[in-house]
This record gives structure tokens, sequence and C-alpha cells, in this order.
């Protein structure tokens, strides 16, 4: 086997692998009990700028499916078209850490380089502790920007923010 053939082999290994990890519900199929929603936010871009994604990455530890992780599958083989999905779960009624993230996103690589180079990537990843409401929907969202990037979660009607805010300098 050739070389980037090997290359090929290992990164579509490192892919599959990647995935088997995440946790497509956060609710057990078999609970019963008191459950609210948590949707992740897409921000569409104006022309030439990149999207940016609001997601939640994990509950408890747990990596789970996710706006990057939907649009990155939905985008794949597209070059560089982007087909941007939300992704909107239930959790259950309790205490628990969640961790956030706010990225940038582009299709290719290296249109995601060059806009870091450029200083127009910005990113924002942290555990905050967060307790749902039965029946309440909550939205993540956030900033990104030069002078710093965050991101929360939100009740979606009242638009409360209900945890504390990740932040993070450049």
């Amino acid at each position: 086997m050739g070389g980037w053939m090997r290359t090929m082999a290992l990164g579509l290994v490192l892919l599959v692998s990647g995935c088997a990890g995440l946790k497509e519900r956060v609710v057990p199929e078999d609970y019963t009990g008191p459950s609210a929603a948590i949707s992740d936010t897409v921000v569409y871009p104006n022309e030439g700028e990149m999207y940016q994604l609001f997601y939640v990455d994990a509950v408890d530890g747990d990596t789970i499916e996710n706006a990057m992780t939907v649009t990155r599958g939905a985008s794949a083989g597209r070059g560089s078209a982007v087909v941007a999905m939300s992704r909107k779960r239930a959790v259950p009624v309790k205490k628990m850490r969640i961790r956030l993230v706010g990225t940038h996103y582009a299709s290719m690589p290296i249109q995601e380089m060059w806009n870091q180079i450029r200083g127009k990537l910005f990113r924002v990843k942290g555990e905050v502790d967060f307790e749902p409401k039965e029946g309440k929907e909550y939205v993540v969202v956030g900033e990104l920007g030069k002078t710093g990037s965050s991101v929360w979660i939100q009740e979606m009607e009242t638009k409360e923010i209900v945890t504390s805010k990740v932040f993070e300098k450049p």
C-alpha cells in the first residue's frame, strides 16, 4: 500500500473511531422522568464570512452529537459548500455539567487556517453548571469577536441567561 493510501486509511480509522464515542441522546430511551430541551445555534454569515456555531459538546463528561458533528457530516464531500445544521436534544431535569463551544466554521480546513492567519477565526470552549426546568426550552448562544468570545445557555422564550458565560480573550 502506498504512503498516501496508508495516510487515507489511518485518517478514515481515526474519523470512524472519533465518532464512535458520540452519544446521540442525552436522555435514555427508557427514561420516563421530566425533561427539557436544549438547541444549538447556527448563525448564517454575510457574504464571505464563516458560519458561527454555538453548541453543547458534552453533558456530564459524555461527548454528544451537536451542530458541529451534524454540519461536518452534511457538508462532507461538498467542496466549499456548507450544509449548516443545528441540533436539538432532550435533557433530563437534573443538575448537570455541560461543555459549551462557540466557533467559526468553514467547510474546508484551508479556509479556517486562512481566516485564523488573518485574525478572523475565533473559538471559545468551557464548562458550566446547568439545571433545566421541566418543559422549558433552552438555546446555546454566544458572541465571537476580536475583543473576546463567549458562549452561554439562555431560556428560549424569555432570553434569560441561565448559566454562567464562558469567556475567552483572543
